[in-house]
């Protein structure tokens, strides 16, 4: 703009210097203004000036100019004297939404910083408490099981008996199979060499199988006490495959 004016004859460059005397400071404002949020600095300082002053800013160079180029309008309004008050007030609420901007700026950092001061106790307490039951959790398992054993009305007698005799059996039936076992891997393979944890596997599951035979017959006992003929007819079924 200034470059437009140097191209402007001499008998006219006084009389439009005076014709732009309103507008000609707002561009060096609105330069120093950028010159000021766009200059080096902390990220924190950066981050401030555009949360805090970028929109406060922006209206007051709107502001500034919808001013100045009113002026130009003064001498052609009919009611001019009722237009500068009016003026007036716009600026005062110009200030007062700034300043009502800045209060629910400060009104909502502070409620954020609330909350994460909140949800960081939060996951502090839901950390340690995580901590808290994985190193009770050996005490509390042996409480509920000492708790469960040693209930009253348990035949433990008959359980330990019933325990050590399926340990019994899979082991008489994992010596008998064994045999067969090895030679029908044997074949399969195609060598001599079985597997290292085959007579451990084998007893396992023949473990399995006769625990799983005793609980079908403590659940068929169930059954015919209670008349449930499904039940009856399953765990017979079940049994014959057993």
């Amino acid at each position: 703009m200034f470059e437009l004016i140097q191209r402007i004859p001499e008998p006219w460059r006084q009389l439009t210097d005076l014709l732009i005397a309103p507008l000609a400071w707002i561009p060096r404002m609105q330069h120093t203004l950028w010159d000021f949020f766009f200059a080096p600095g902390p990220w924190w300082l950066v981050a401030a000036k555009f949360l805090f002053l970028l929109f406060p800013a922006l209206l007051v160079v709107a502001a500034v100019w919808c001013t100045q180029l009113s002026i130009y309008t003064l001498p052609f309004r009919s009611g001019r004297v009722q237009f500068i008050p009016t003026m007036m007030l716009t600026w005062w609420d110009a200030v007062r939404a700034v300043w009502l901007y800045w209060v629910g700026m400060f009104r909502f950092i502070g409620v954020a910083l609330g909350w994460a001061v909140t949800f960081s106790t939060f996951v502090a307490k839901l950390v340690l408490e995580v901590i808290r039951q994985i190193v009770l959790m050996p005490f509390t398992m042996t409480g509920r099981m000492t708790e469960t054993y040693f209930r009253p009305g348990v035949p433990w007698v008959a359980f330990v008996m019933l325990v050590f005799w399926c340990v019994l059996e899979a082991a008489i039936f994992s010596y008998t199979l064994m045999p067969t076992v090895t030679e029908l891997l044997a074949d399969l393979v195609g060598g001599d060499s079985t597997a290292r944890f085959t007579g451990a596997i084998l007893y396992f599951f023949l473990l399995l199988l006769v625990m799983g035979s005793f609980a079908c017959v403590q659940t068929l006992m169930d059954a015919v006490r209670k008349r449930e003929w499904k039940f009856i007819v399953q765990m017979v079924v079940v049994e014959l495959f057993v």
